[in-house]
């Protein structure tokens, strides 16, 4: 928050290149999430002490136990949807219409928000709290498209930069660039992301679970 005011950023790191570098991009401003799970896995590790102790104690009904875990479901998700559609203000007017205290709380509070919505999601769906939910998210397929969309995410950045420079004619901006644009970067970030899947990725899984094996533990998780 101090960072966000003292440098009188944009919550853009489009609009604002000062951002970018200063903020968006360090490490210690983005320590938030990396926190937050190390908190989850804490909790997660405990958590049969802690669902022992409310058992316990709580006075709540079960049907009131359970309107609070949807509550909290519902809560949860709608913080990460603020996330990822809350700058959409930000950008419809170019200045930035947002004001000082706009930016700077979600700079300051978006990632931390992100991180605790989707941990709170996850814990819900750990302890079978949320059994729907749980079931379409452990669809199979969805694990290959989880890896695949993480490299593509983390690996998108080094395809966009030289494309981006390679090209000739200034950008004129419209709906059918951003359309084509948005294609093109997706067919080769998956199609990089699922090289590195089949050569790198599998391999690596693959050598950790024979490794595992020989040491007589479970290789249940590396072998996925």
């Amino acid at each position: 928050m101090y960072l966000a005011v003292a440098g009188h950023y944009e919550a853009s790191p489009i609009l604002d290149q000062a951002y970018y570098i200063q903020s968006y991009i360090q490490p210690y401003t983005r320590a938030q999430s990396y926190l937050v799970g190390v908190a989850l896995a804490y909790v997660w590790d405990e958590h049969e002490k802690l669902l022992f102790i409310c058992t316990r104690y709580s006075t709540f009904k079960a049907w009131l136990r359970r309107f609070q875990v949807w509550l909290l479901a519902l809560g949860a998700a709608g913080v990460c949807l603020a996330d990822v559609f809350g700058t959409y203000g930000l950008y419809q007017h170019y200045p930035s219409e947002w004001s000082a205290a706009q930016n700077a709380t979600y700079i300051s509070l978006s990632r931390l928000g992100w991180a605790l919505g989707l941990s709170v999601l996850a814990f819900l769906c750990f302890s079978n709290q949320l059994p729907v939910v749980n079931t379409v998210l452990s669809w199979s397929p969805f694990e290959t498209l989880g890896k695949l969309t993480y490299a593509a995410y983390v690996i998108h950045p080094l395809i966009l930069t030289p494309m981006s420079y390679c090209s000739t004619e200034p950008i004129r901006f419209s709906s059918s660039w951003f359309a084509s644009s948005f294609t093109t970067y997706l067919v080769c970030a998956t199609s990089v992301a699922l090289v590195l899947w089949l050569l790198v990725d599998k391999p690596a899984a693959n050598l950790l679970a024979a490794g595992l094996g020989r040491l007589g533990l479970s290789s249940g998780a590396a072998s996925g």
